[in-house]
This record gives structure tokens, C-alpha cells and sequence, in this order.
């Protein structure tokens, strides 16, 4: 099945939920994609979302969608048309560039990003432009959070939808703002304003719907990782089989506490935050994916995840200390080098490879080693 998604209680369809973490987890994901690829499962895929660094490597993906050559399933020049530009774009330092222009304490470095990922990778598409129209093609979403609203805001070939409010079915918005929007993490970047005639949107109704047109006047969008890091919230009750490709970042104890208190509320929200990915990780695997009995399977593999824990006696690699370092890598949109690209490229496809072959019985050519200079 692909392009029309089940709703209701009969559930159908692939989804793949891209998280977020910057650029490590942009890198993390084309191996995840590599993989999945080799696997035949590109194109079984109904819906691909992104979050923040998901979102940049998804939206590359949509925008390429069709120029892939697909031969028994396999894209056979996904490395050239998605893998070189990515990391092209993940060896230069984008956070840098956008904060330079506009320092942190000025309102616009949310658009300098915007107008960074136009010039570097997607050009002047819009999300109108993404594929998901059509059948037989997957729906990209990539997701952003609304700070007026509160709402999970996923942003596709469909228009804009903000979970609090509705959908506003206009698709002229320029994609690579849509992907700004998706990693505007605050306080680094700013939210991206999106100024809408409150009489184009389309009102979902129910309890917790906000029908003052004043939140249709205006968005304020932010990193959807404030909302949801791991994209749960676009996939979840959408289709049969879920599979996720985590990245997010770890939480790491401090052993001293600053006397800023700018410093002591920004901790808190770490500790926060971190608490309620926690949590929804845990829901996901506990509930859905590791309950025999819910409708719904899939598969989950996390840059923090172990190999030894997927049962297969023929994974790629072994766990080993610098397999396990590469969770605490930074999360920033900033330079990579050819040996952190090779590495991060190399642990998700070796994470995908085990989760897709042991939950999914996942069949295809041995796993090779995407960068062979960077073995794990």
C-alpha cells in the first residue's frame, strides 16, 4: 500500500518517524535510510515524518522522491542523489552562519536558517512540492510545534496542520523554511512567524480545539522536538507498522549547578524534557511495538541502542566504547567531519540492519559498511 493511509480502528500501511538532533541525526538517518533501502523498503514506506534534523534529511528526500531509479525495489542511486548532498550540508556550519548575522539575543536567526537550507540544499520548492498527492507515493510531513497554541504542527504536500487549531490547505509555503521551522530550537534560533487569513483554515473540531481566530492570524513555529522529538504524534495511530529511527539526545547528569538562573531554568527544562521523551519512548515500546496483543508492530532502533539486545549472532559490528560514544555526540547544526559523518552514517545502518532483520524479518543483500573507512 502507498499514498492512502487507513483511518479509524483498521490500521494499514508503513510509516517511518525521523527524529530529531541536528545534524547527527540527519547523518544517523541516511544510514538508517541506506539500509532500508538495500532492504527492498523504500517505497512499501505510506508515510515518512521528520523532526528537526529528521526533517532536513526527509524534506531531501521528498524533494529527490521522484528522480530515484528504483530497480526490484532499491533506489540504486540513493547514495548519489540523498547521501553526498547531506553531508555536504552537514560539513558546513549552518548555526554558526545564521547566529553571525543575527546574534541570540535579536528576533530573525529562525529566517537567516531558512534562507541557509534554501541556498545549500532544497532551493526555492515549497511544500507543495513534497509527494503525498499522489497514490502510489509516500506522504513526507515534516513537523514543527506552535508556542501560541501548543499544537504538534506537520507541514506536507497537504497544506499546514496544527493539532490545536486545524489544517490550512495552502502549500506555497518554501520548504526550506518548513525545515527551519522544524529545527528552530529556542533560545538558539527563533521561531518562525506564519501570518494565515484565520477564514483559509479548515477547523477540526473537539474539546480541546481553539476556535479563536486569533490563533489563526498568526503561528509562531519552533523545533517539534519541543512537542515531540521522536514523531510519534505523526505516525502513531495512522498505520499497522511503525518503525523509528531515534537519534535524539541523551540526558547527561552535571556534578555543579551554575548561580545564573538563566542557566538554572534552561537545566530544568533539560531535565524536564528529557523526563517526557523518556517517557513516550517507553509508552511506545511497552504499548505498541512490544505488545503482542495491540494491532499494530514495527521496529525501533536508537542511537543509544545495543546490538547484543536485537538476538541476531550476525550483526555488522559489535557494541564497543566508541559505538557507544557517538550517543553523546553533539546535536548541533554545525560542522561534521569525514570521520564523525563516516561513523554516525555507519551506526545507523547497522542499528536498522539488526532491528529490521530480527523485528520485521527483513531480507536483502549482507550489510556492508556504507563508509568502510569509518568501521565500527
Amino acid at each position: 500500500m502507498s499514498g492512502g493511509v487507513a483511518q479509524g480502528p483498521t490500521l494499514s500501511g508503513t510509516a517511518l518517524a525521523l527524529s530529531g538532533g541536528g545534524f547527527r541525526a540527519s547523518l544517523f538517518h541516511l544510514g538508517s535510510l541506506t539500509r532500508l533501502n538495500e532492504l527492498g523498503w523504500l517505497p512499501r514506506l505510506d508515510i515518512i515524518a521528520g523532526v528537526s534534523g529528521g526533517s532536513i534529511i526527509g524534506g531531501w528526500l521528498g524533494c529527490c522522491w521522484h528522480e530515484l531509479e528504483f530497480r526490484q525495489g532499491v533506489a540504486v542511486n540513493f547514495s548519489e542523489l540523498i547521501g553526498l548532498p547531506i553531508r555536504r550540508l552537514c560539513g558546513l556550519r549552518i548555526d554558526v552562519a545564521s547566529l553571525w548575522s543575527f546574534p541570540l539575543h535579536l528576533r530573525g536567526n529562525g529566517s537567516r536558517l531558512g534562507l541557509l537550507f534554501a541556498r545549500h540544499l532544497v532551493g526555492t520548492r515549497s511544500i507543495g512540492d513534497l509527494p503525498g498527492s499522489r497514490s502510489g507515493e509516500p506522504l513526507f510531513e515534516l513537523m514543527a510545534t506552535n508556542l501560541l497554541s501548543g499544537g504538534f504542527v506537520s507541514m506536507s504536500t497537504h497544506g499546514v496542520r496544527d493539532s490545536a487549531i486545524g489544517r490550512l490547505p495552502d502549500t506555497d509555503m518554501p520548504l526550506s523554511r518548513a525545515i527551519a521551522a522544524s529545527c528552530a530550537l529556542p533560545p538558539y534560533f527563533s521561531p518562525l512567524t506564519l501570518r494565515t487569513d484565520p477564514g483559509n483554515w479548515q477547523l477540526d473540531e473537539g474539546e480541546r480545539m481553539l476556535s479563536d481566530e486569533q490563533f489563526r492570524r498568526k503561528l509562531s513555529l519552533a523545533d517539534g522536538g519541543v512537542y515531540d522529538n521522536l514523531g510519534m504524534e505523526a505516525v502513531l495511530d495512522r498505520c499497522s507498522t511503525l518503525l523509528f529511527s531515534d537519534a535524539s539526545s541523551l540526558f547527561t547528569p552535571w556534578n555543579w549547578m551554575a548561580r545564573d538562573r538563566m542557566v538554572q531554568l534552561m537545566r530544568a527544562n533539560t531535565v524536564l524534557t528529557s523526563r517526557l521523551r523518556k517517557m513516550r519512548k517507553r509508552y511506545l515500546l511497552e504499548q505498541r511495538l512490544g505488545n503482542p496483543g495491540h494491532p499494530q508492530d514495527g521496529a525501533y532502533w536508537g542511537i543509544s541502542s545495543e546490538l547484543g539486545n536485537y538476538g541476531l549472532a550476525d550483526t555488522l559490528t559489535t557494541d564497543s566504547e566508541r559505538s557507544r560514544s557517538l550517543a553523546y555526540v553533539r546535536t548541533r547544526l554545525s560542522t561534521f567531519n569525514q570521520e564523525e559523518q563516516g561513523q554516525l552514517v555507519n551506526w545507523g545502518y547497522a542499528l536498522a540492519d539488526a532491528a529490521m532483520r530480527s523485528y520485521q524479518s527483513a531480507e536483502g543483500p549482507p550489510p556492508v559498511w556504507p563508509c568502510p573507512e569509518q568501521s565500527l
